[in-house]
């Protein structure tokens, strides 16, 4: 097991570990950032994951239990925040935070569904309801975008009655909320369609290409470090002059090219790329295809959620990549030793 966990692993450490050197090399001394270390708690969740579904098969019945109980442990403590403090996030700060929690617990007790029993069933539509709400009430336009991209790319995997059924209630939701404008959710959606060209993105990412363009070439080809950009961005910034100021560009196309050049942001692609082959390849070799398919959704909705909200080296937004891969690669171990008793 650990012989072939080393293998698998110099997959997940070689990327850090080059970002890393890049990131010394850019600002030309050794330094320990914050990226760094979420880097690698996000190796040991890669870890963590890939260790645990070692555990044998008749163990793992134990593991749809505890995902309810912290399901419903993290909405106990969201609601009571929101309506019994008053704290408008929850308990988070941002509401981009909470509105990322509720999306990917949303997806993942979908996935559950059909092996629980009946009063699971009940305590999931509960659980399910309330995370539904706390999701309206972020007013989070990207958690939205991020979820719909997830059923996408859900429905791509789909037998076709699958696929009527899941378009069917997307259609029935949709409209309900906007005939509704349940926590404003027409307003928002209108006023994003109506004003897009304007929104305060487009002027962050207008702005962050002006700071770009203002490159040397060798800036262009490993970047500028992971911890200049907040400072940096300050004198390009129009927001900056109305006393608002943002520790990334809500792009991490922008934001790595900055950070780590058009090298960098090659590995990380090609990285992000390099997941989505072994895992459409798992699919097809039928191994455990339902948690295949949501890592393939979880990761999707993550990444189109995380791409225009949040920091590329936010703990949010690195633990899920880590689990996905951390999961892939233990489907990968089950897939090849499959492979070889059939030979």
């Amino acid at each position: 097991m650990f012989s072939r966990l080393s293998l698998d692993m110099m997959f997940v450490v070689t990327l850090p570990i080059a970002l890393i050197l890049m990131h010394m090399m850019a600002v030309g001394e050794i330094e320990f950032v914050k990226p760094m270390r979420h880097m690698m708690i996000a190796v040991a969740f890669a870890y963590a994951m890939y260790l645990s579904l070692k555990i044998p098969h008749s163990e793992q019945s134990h593991y749809l239990g505890y995902m309810l109980g912290v399901v419903f442990l993290y909405v106990a403590l969201q609601m009571m925040w929101i309506y019994g403090i008053h704290h408008k996030f929850g308990t988070t700060k941002n509401p981009h935070y909470l509105a990322q929690g509720c999306m990917l617990l949303l997806l993942l007790l979908g996935y559950c569904w059909h092996i629980m029993k009946t009063y699971q069933k009940w305590l999931t539509g509960a659980l399910s309801l309330c995370l539904f709400w706390l999701l309206i009430i972020t007013l989070s336009r990207p958690a939205w975008i991020g979820f719909v991209v997830g059923l996408a790319v859900m429905l791509v995997f789909l037998s076709f009655r699958q696929k009527m059924i899941l378009a069917s209630s997307f259609i029935l939701v949709s409209t309900f909320l906007f005939y509704t404008n349940l926590g404003h959710f027409a307003d928002r959606v209108c006023d994003l369609y109506l004003n897009v060209s304007t929104e305060e993105r487009v002027l962050i990412w207008h702005n962050m290409w002006q700071m770009l363009s203002a490159n040397s070439p060798s800036e262009w080809i490993i970047g500028q470090g992971m911890s200049q950009f907040s400072e940096h961005f300050k004198s390009y910034s129009e927001y900056h002059l109305r006393g608002v100021d943002f520790n990334s560009p809500h792009n991490f196309i922008l934001e790595l090219l900055y950070m780590h050049g058009a090298l960098g942001l090659l590995l990380c692609l090609g990285f992000i790329l390099t997941i989505y082959i072994k895992l459409v390849r798992l699919y097809r070799l039928q191994v455990e295809q339902r948690l295949t398919l949501l890592m393939l959704v979880m990761l999707s909705a993550n990444i189109a959620f995380t791409s225009i909200t949040l920091p590329f080296y936010t703990a949010y937004n690195l633990n899920i990549i880590a689990i996905v891969v951390g999961v892939m690669f233990a489907l990968n171990d089950r897939a090849e030793r499959v492979q070889s008793h059939h030979v």
